[in-house]
């Protein structure tokens, strides 16, 4: 069944540590079920029409390449579909591979076939996520180069766009992003609206995809230390009296079982 997820070279390796400057997990991911993966959501595809075709539940999956433990290649992304309709729809496929590299604590994703995702695209370059020291993310340069940036204030973390504008507010909790912010104004600035992301049911076990945010759809879950099984999306709209009313709502519970040493099956492992 087709599901359509709407508004959805050298390697240079540091050694002894990862591209976010922490050790590498006991567990390395050979594959990630793209149930447990957000496309829709990821800067690389905004406002692209995605879908994917799954012959049964968890049998679709992204695949990784390592060198020396590090990912270097992830196989699985999104082609040009083939039908008639006027607007663009990209299809998962696995002929789509993403070549990472690695230099100091910039990560720059070169992904091919050069397929352009939205207007101004520029395929043949790469997607370039910058870090701090402690593997957090900084900076995030889309191929046109459009950048989002990143600061830190205890348990915040806040997203501006390079006229320093805040697009979203990130909530941390017990090392975990639980919450996020996103206001939409009008041409005057004003708020209009709000969308509020919860992310819920956190486990106490380790995440394998923890500081991976160049892997295409683990960006959110890269913010965490556990493991989220549940995602609930609010919409509010602002009354003329200034207070925000409910519009909408929804939740997706997303089912994760445990190896013998306590890692969420998200896929397989290599070790």
């Amino acid at each position: 069944m087709k599901n359509f997820l709407p508004l959805l070279t050298s390697l240079i390796i540091m050694a002894g540590c990862t591209s976010s400057g922490n050790t590498e997990p006991t567990r390395l991911l050979k594959n990630v079920s793209i149930e447990y993966l957000d496309f829709a959501n990821d800067f690389r595809y905004p406002g692209a029409q995605l879908g994917y075709t799954a012959s049964a539940p968890y049998a679709t999956v992204c695949s990784y390449s390592y060198t020396k433990e590090i990912v270097n290649k992830v196989t699985g992304g999104f082609k040009l579909g083939t039908g008639g309709s006027s607007v663009n729809t990209y299809v998962f496929s696995a002929n789509v591979t993403d070549t990472i590299v690695y230099s100091g604590t910039t990560v720059s994703v070169y992904t091919r076939p050069e397929y352009s995702y939205f207007s101004g695209d520029q395929p043949a370059n790469p997607t370039i996520y910058k870090l701090n020291q402690d593997g957090r993310i900084m900076q995030f340069t889309r191929r046109d180069g459009y950048q989002v940036n990143y600061t830190y204030n205890g348990d915040l973390i806040i997203e501006k766009n390079p006229s320093g504008d805040t697009l979203r507010v990130f909530y941390m909790e017990n090392h975990n992003l639980v919450r996020i912010i996103k206001n939409y104004k009008d041409n005057n600035g004003v708020t209009v609206s709000v969308l509020e992301t919860l992310f819920e049911d956190f486990d106490e076990n380790p995440n394998p995809l923890k500081d991976k945010y160049f892997l295409v759809g683990a960006y959110y879950r890269s913010f965490s230390k556990n493991n989220f099984s549940a995602i609930t999306r609010n919409y509010y709209v602002k009354m003329s009296n200034n207070t925000l009313k409910l519009l909408s709502t929804s939740t997706q519970t997303i089912p994760v079982s445990y190896d013998e040493l306590g890692y969420p099956m998200f896929g397989e492992f290599l070790k």
